[in-house]
């Protein structure tokens, strides 16, 4: 077992503290640093005149009181939307923020994990976004995320030092060999050695499968190969799980309600 395994250990606010707060909002990114959440998670995608903005679907009808694409969307026509009315009345008039605004926000207080989702339809986004980041100066404490190789492999030739995490879809057994994932399809892995290869290709730092998938060999053999794990897709309150995922020996999760986490990590001394 490698040492100080859990000293950084990865407690991730899923779209910030979302359980508490709309998703993906200023209000869930400083709920999150509030309770001493250190790791913080948003999606971005493009709006019609190119500015990088913080949602998760390619449609602005669930998480706003509008409807249509976020691409047909101007940054000043989203900003007129309420993004927090349908999570709760006393969330209302919360905005929907942009990447920038963002990282201003946990600069200082928390490392960002940004998940790109809009490359399949927008390219352009992957390029800048890495511009963004550097630009600002976030290269050390921002991670970028997708479900696609080929944006971890361009992020990498545009800035080596930035961190990379691959979201994968793994089953132990699956008829599906693909699966469709914001646009395109994405590997359904059954294999954990392929796995390895196509993250070696990619240069990636950190592999996330499913949190239904993992276990502890798989665990042993993703840290063999050189890499950091993380589970995906802990989003209920859950203790049982998470406590499986930890003993499992992961390095970090995104969750819902990161404090629940945070204080499983503390009662088990590994924070």
């Amino acid at each position: 077992m490698r040492a100080n395994k859990y000293t950084n250990f990865m407690n991730i606010a899923h779209r910030g503290f979302s359980g508490v707060q709309p998703e993906n909002t200023l209000a869930a990114f400083k709920a999150a640093i509030e309770v001493g959440i250190k790791f913080i998670e948003c999606d971005v995608r493009f709006t019609k005149d190119r500015h990088i903005v913080v949602i998760h679907d390619r449609t602005v009808d669930r998480t706003t009181n509008g409807s249509g694409l976020v691409s047909d969307f101007s940054l000043a026509e989203l900003k007129q939307l309420d993004a927090g009315s349908w999570f709760s009345e006393d969330s209302t008039g919360e905005r929907i923020p942009t990447l920038q605004e963002t990282l201003s926000t946990v600069a200082g207080s928390a490392k960002l994990v940004v998940e790109i989702k809009d490359s399949v339809y927008f390219p352009p986004i992957v390029e800048d976004v890495v511009d963004l980041v550097k630009s600002g100066g976030f290269v050390e404490t921002v991670n970028i995320s997708a479900f696609h190789w080929d944006v971890l492999t361009t992020v990498k030739e545009l800035e080596p030092n930035l961190k990379t995490s691959a979201l994968i879809m793994y089953q132990s057994e699956s008829s599906e060999e693909f699966e469709e994932v914001d646009g395109a399809l994405v590997k359904v892995y059954t294999d954990t050695e392929e796995l390895i290869n196509d993250a070696n290709r990619s240069n990636v730092d950190i592999i996330c499968p499913p949190a239904r998938a993992i276990t502890s060999s798989m665990v042993e053999q993703l840290h063999e190969a050189g890499f950091l794990v993380r589970a995906w897709g802990v989003n209920g309150k859950d203790m049982q799980e998470m406590s499986y995922l930890v003993s499992c020996g992961v390095d970090g999760m995104t969750t819902n309600y990161p404090h629940l986490l945070a204080s499983l990590l503390e009662q088990q001394e590994v924070r």
